[in-house]
């Protein structure tokens, strides 16, 4: 199963160091393969160092693709995260 979400980053900061900790640690709790793409440039959501290289500030627009078994919950769980930007704390 293949599922895609867009997502905006709306933490003032962006996908800083902390919030890319966050997204890596929740993206691991899956079987599913979690991408993050914007525009050309892709990184897997399990990579902070490939998360940090998306320089993704506040206001861009990051679609989300996971594939695997459970693609339709790891899409919700990280959907979550960018709607409630305090949660990257």
């Amino acid at each position: 199963m293949t599922c895609t979400e867009k997502v905006v980053v709306k933490q003032p900061h962006g996908l800083h160091l902390r919030a890319a900790v966050k997204l890596v640690l929740v993206s691991r709790r899956f079987k599913s393969h979690v991408t993050l793409r914007k525009g050309p440039a892709q990184a897997n959501a399990q990579s902070i160092l490939g998360i940090l290289n998306l320089e993704a500030g506040q206001g861009t627009e990051l679609e989300v693709i996971s594939e695997g078994e459970d693609a339709g919950e790891a899409i919700r769980e990280i959907r979550g995260l960018f709607d409630r930007p305090w949660s990257w704390s």
